[in-house]
């Protein structure tokens, strides 16, 4: 944390908005790397110290799971390094499956698959998408606890070598990102992955959620646990697991959000909570719980993490905690309910969405007139989509988000947010009507998660 100088320029989309700022505020930024970027080939040197190399020779079946169109940080240059792997190895094309970990995420385009993953991965791999809903591509690998039983797609439970792509992060209700996660909810089955997420509701926790499915946890993280035990049951069947996880940070020199690190290896559970360790040291940074900002200024990042609100929301969630560092989810719908709206902390958020809100249902749950309402569906017809819409309204009610963005008024209006037409506009609002206080800025908000000391 620093001392910000009198203009600020932060990312927006592909491109950059500047301001002038009349107050002065302490930046939170992710500690810079001590390395510079990686690129695709030490990235391949770190792989094949763990191993990978060999194992991709002696595999006659091998399946790749890599991110959807939701999570796309350091996907292309991760498989571009396995390619390098799969081209010394001289594996055929035939013995390489790639699965889109779609958990219930609708099915990307072609031209998308191609943007993320690179069209020369893509040439030398089959593309299976997998669909949790087909029950004839799936296979049971075992049953969770409450003998619930699990299913996974084929193609991943039938290969002898499997390779987990991904990049190690935080996640709101998961704890983190990453490694298990391309297992379940990634490849599994749809019972599966709506039993998981139903994890976070809990009528008796606070403000309707469980309480230990919070950012940065995965300990005593009941969505958490039930994805490392999904991971476990697989391996169970036969074939072996390599983690191939990318760790994005602050690169040495400035640039912008990049591959920095990476967590791999067959150990992969160890190697996981290693990588998001390191991941936790590097991107945190620690506030007073008792002196909580008065608002935030913060860019989602610019593309890929502003491309749409799916993704923006989690940069928007670790905005709201700069100005709520103890009060996490819980209690957000009381406290906003016992503040006054003109005392409410501010959200200065810069988030494109140029691809919208990126869930065709997100718009439907946000008809629900109440929040009470929003809740009893998510827990009566479950959807991904409608407890994420339900988490942004969370934070809009405690906080008075003013959004910099290419969503709608009315779009804006639903999601409890006011649109601003620029930067400059919405800083000038805040100031006027914020009164004396102390502010924060995060010029890529999803990198950088604050925790309370």
């Amino acid at each position: 944390m620093h001392g910000a100088m009198a203009s600020i320029s932060l990312a927006y989309g592909r491109e950059r908005l500047t301001a002038e700022l009349p107050f002065e505020p302490t930046t939170l930024v992710a500690r810079e790397s001590d390395s510079p970027p990686l690129d695709a080939a030490a990235i391949a040197a770190a792989f094949e110290r763990a191993g990978l190399l060999e194992a991709l020779r002696a595999a006659r079946s091998i399946a790749i799971v890599a991110n959807d169109q939701t999570r796309k940080g350091g996907m292309r240059t991760t498989l571009a390094a396995i390619g390098l792997l799969l081209d010394r190895a001289a594996v055929e094309r035939e013995r390489v499956a790639l699965v889109i970990a779609y958990g219930l995420h609708a099915r990307q385009a072609d031209a998308i698959s191609a943007e993320i993953y690179g069209e020369e991965f893509l040439a030398r791999v089959r593309l299976v998408h997998h669909d949790g809903r087909d029950r004839a591509t799936l296979r049971r690998v075992g049953d969770l606890e409450g003998g619930h039983p699990l299913q996974l797609a084929a193609p991943v439970v039938d290969a002898e070598l499997r390779v987990l792509v991904g990049a190690i992060g935080f996640h709101y209700h998961a704890g983190f990102s990453g490694g298990r996660k391309a297992v379940m909810p990634g490849v599994a089955d749809e019972a599966t992955i709506v039993r998981n997420h139903l994890r976070v509701l809990d009528r008796h926790g606070p403000n309707g959620r469980a309480a230990g499915c919070a950012p940065a946890r995965l300990d005593g993280n009941p969505v958490s646990e039930e994805m490392f035990a999904s991971l476990r049951l697989l391996d169970a069947t036969g074939g072996r697991t390599f983690l191939a996880n990318a760790i994005l940070g602050a690169p040495r020199g400035g640039g912008g959000a990049a591959i920095v690190d990476v967590a791999c290896g067959f150990d992969h559970e160890p190697a996981f909570r290693a990588g998001a360790a390191r991941l936790f040291a590097a991107s945190t940074v620690a506030l007073d719980a008792a002196r909580p900002f008065g608002g935030v200024i913060a860019s989602a990042g610019g593309w890929p993490y502003d491309a749409s609100l799916y993704q923006a929301h989690k940069a928007y969630d670790n905005a709201f905690r700069a100005v709520a560092p103890a009060l996490g989810q819980g209690a957000l719908a009381e406290q906003a309910e016992r503040g006054a709206r003109d005392t409410r902390p501010i959200v200065v958020l810069l988030a494109r969405c140029d691809e919208g809100l990126g869930h065709p249902r997100f718009a439907h749950w946000l008809e629900h007139p109440t929040r009470a309402a929003h809740y009893e569906a998510v827990l009566a017809g479950y959807e991904i989509v409608g407890q994420t819409s339900l988490a942004v309204r969370d934070k809009a009610a405690f906080t008075r988000t003013l959004a910099v963005t290419d969503l709608d008024d009315a779009l804006c209006a639903k999601l409890g947010w006011e649109r601003v037409a620029s930067l400059t506009e919405a800083i000038e609002r805040a100031h006027r009507d914020g009164g004396e206080r102390r502010w924060a800025l995060m010029p890529a908000a999803a990198s950088v998660l604050p925790v309370a000391s």
